[in-house]
């Protein structure tokens, strides 16, 4: 009866040391300010990193790439 709680615990144990292991070595996606801008810009748009956090497929996602319309009020904030 020791023997199977023992190997019980070794179970347990080996586990949570695989699973910790395994969510460090999930590939993390960035939003990058100057490629979201110079892919915005072609588009005549103004490029802006939106934080999120959301897992999709194998990857986890922090930061997404979205490209706003430039408004009069903008301009203005810039002059």
């Amino acid at each position: 009866m020791k023997l199977l709680y023992i190997i019980f615990v070794v179970l347990i144990f080996n586990t949570n040391c695989f699973s910790e292991v395994l969510s460090q070595s999930i590939p993390v996606k960035y939003c990058d300010q100057y490629d979201c801008e110079k892919k915005c810009i072609a588009q005549s748009k103004i490029g802006v990193c939106h934080k999120v956090d959301m897992y999709v497929d194998t990857h986890r996602v922090l930061g997404e790439c979205h490209c706003e319309d430039l408004h009069v009020t903008d301009l203005k904030d810039l002059g």
